[in-house]
């Protein structure tokens, strides 16, 4: 009887070593942070323009990024964007896997187990709503939010997080028209970033974003923005200078193409490729551009 006693003691503070040591593994890393993580568990997200779009959009394609000193990531990428009522939009963005490789050294520094694999990546959904409509006249005023989930995994591979992260931006646009075909918008952005470390707590960034967008007779798109966000520690102050392409094929049907060079704390390219399909679906129901 004192035996089993004693055989039960034992158990449980086995229980409660292996918990409190695997609570201080995750609490005290120090790397949950974008420049010591792969280049999509902290990914600087794009922040879109006040404009409501008048068609559903879905995006199919791929992303590839590439980190010195020779480090490689790759994923395929779906992303949907559903416009409700002239005001607001609400959007998925789904990574279902990352396909990832690193160098020796990147191994030893991080102190990896592995130096590559495939992994289970993150899905992030918001949306934006349309405070203010200059209707091509004056700025225009909206906010965006944005919910990482806890799906993406190999967190002692430093793949993604395995913990939520929010974002709410400020968004003002200021369009200007020339000769009815050329469509300029200046656009800036300012919000605030949080996300979890575990038992370590959270951190928190302020974000920012400048760019122009250029639309030649509604066909082709292009825009040019730097962005990032400003956290409290180390290596969490991810800065990107960022171009995007827009070309719009047949009736509903566009190509999309994405770079993003990092300057610091991000992977130093980023490139993304995706087919556009326009869905004139909601068009219908009076979900038309204003």
């Amino acid at each position: 009887m004192i035996q089993l006693s004693l055989f039960f003691k034992r158990a449980f503070f086995s229980v409660v070593l292996c918990c409190f040591n695997g609570s201080l593994a995750w609490g005290f890393d120090k790397f949950v942070n974008p420049g010591t993580m792969g280049p999509n568990a902290l990914f600087v997200y794009s922040i879109e323009s006040p404009w409501i779009p008048a068609y559903t959009r879905f995006q199919i394609g791929a992303g590839v990024q590439f980190s010195l000193p020779r480090d490689f990531a790759t994923e395929p990428i779906l992303h949907v964007d559903v416009p409700l009522f002239n005001r607001a939009v609400l959007f998925v963005d789904y990574m279902p896997i990352e396909f990832w490789r690193v160098s020796v050294d990147t191994q030893k520094n991080w102190q990896l187990s592995h130096t590559q694999g495939l992994q289970t990546a993150d899905l992030r959904f918001g949306g934006k709503y349309l405070i203010y409509n200059g209707k091509e006249q004056y700025p225009s005023l909206a906010i965006q939010f944005l919910t990482k989930t806890t799906t993406g995994k190999g967190y002692l591979n430093r793949r993604f997080t395995n913990a939520p992260a929010y974002q709410i931006d400020v968004v003002i646009g200021y369009p200007k028209i020339y000769r009815q075909i050329h469509r300029f918008e200046f656009l800036c952005a300012l919000g605030f970033l949080a996300w979890q470390q575990g038992a370590n707590g959270q951190n928190d960034a302020p974000t920012w974003m400048l760019g122009i967008t250029w639309q030649y007779n509604k066909k082709t798109t292009l825009r040019l923005d730097s962005r990032g966000y400003v956290g409290w520690q180390q290596h969490d102050k991810p800065v990107l200078i960022a171009a995007s392409l827009n070309l719009h094929l047949v009736s509903i049907l566009a190509l999309q193409i994405n770079l993003n060079m990092g300057i610091q704390d991000a992977a130093l390219l980023d490139a993304r490729l995706a087919l556009e399909f326009r869905l004139p679906l909601l068009t219908a129901l009076g979900l038309e551009r204003i």
